[in-house]
């Protein structure tokens, strides 16, 4: 039977180690795929920086932690695991259901993240975004000034929700949980493929993969219709003069993979 991606490749530009998933979802409709990572993910330098932020976390201090990936989940509660010497990540949801404070999930990749922990979020926005999120805890709690929260992100990315919590009084803290770093140079295999016309989608999953592709492709990156997860990544590329050919309803790799079967089919 004919699956509406037969015999095209996509070219995912998710980290290694991260890409898998999202091939297999583009394999499942027929597609094949070609790995061309815009950003390595590494563990942030400023350890101690974060494990004093852990230790807080731990003692109560906070009433919110804030996660805004699956990546900051995974790197802040390894980083706990380690500094509370569990064995088992279902002691990290334990040990967060007694101190029992809100947990915030930008969106349901990171809230799969954190189930891997045995925790289950309070508050999701229903737009996930940093913008989402914002409104998500403006209308879970009544008075934003009486919040202690602690926010787990990349060394770099949005202020949008540093800036509106701390305009609303909040006792707020953010740490760096770990480090985006572009990747520098294509691999050739990419360039070829980008060259010849192969290529029939590609897809961008941030604002900073899409200024790293820029950069990382040159002229080769208008060779392809590129597929935004976001609004915002699409604002990234159009603010280099990189055409969208599609932007998905929702910042999720289904409402992604969906925008590539609508372009292409």
């Amino acid at each position: 039977m004919e699956k509406p991606l037969d015999s095209k490749l996509i070219l995912v530009t998710r980290p290694r180690g991260q890409a898998q998933e999202l091939c297999e979802q583009f394999h499942a409709l027929g597609a094949e795929t070609l790995c061309q990572p815009a950003i390595e993910i590494r563990a942030t330098p400023k350890t101690k920086l974060l494990d004093d932020a852990l230790r807080r976390l731990v003692e109560n201090q906070y009433d919110l932690a804030v996660f805004n990936s699956a990546n900051g989940v995974a790197f802040a509660l390894d980083r706990l695991m380690v500094i509370s010497s569990f064995s088992q990540a279902d002691e990290v949801g334990a040990l967060f259901a007694r101190l029992n404070f809100r947990v915030a999930a930008i969106g349901p990749g990171t809230a799969r993240a954190l189930a891997n922990f045995g925790i289950e979020p309070t508050i999701m926005p229903s737009r996930y975004d940093s913008d989402g999120l914002v409104d998500a805890l403006r209308a879970e709690y009544a008075d934003l000034s009486s919040v202690r929260a602690l926010a787990f992100r990349a060394n770099r990315g949005r202020a949008t929700l540093g800036n509106a919590l701390r305009a609303a009084d909040s006792q707020y803290e953010e740490v760096e949980a770990y480090q985006n770093v572009d990747v520098q140079t294509a691999e050739e295999e990419t360039l070829r493929a980008l060259e010849s016309g192969a290529v029939a989608a590609a897809v961008a999953m941030s604002s900073a993969s899409a200024n790293a592709l820029v950069n990382m492709l040159g002229d080769a990156v208008h060779r392809v219709r590129w597929v935004a997860i976001s609004a915002l990544t699409a604002q990234a590329f159009e603010a280099r003069g990189v055409e969208v050919a599609a932007i998905a309803r929702e910042a999720t790799t289904d409402a992604l993979v969906d925008a590539v079967v609508e372009l292409l089919t």
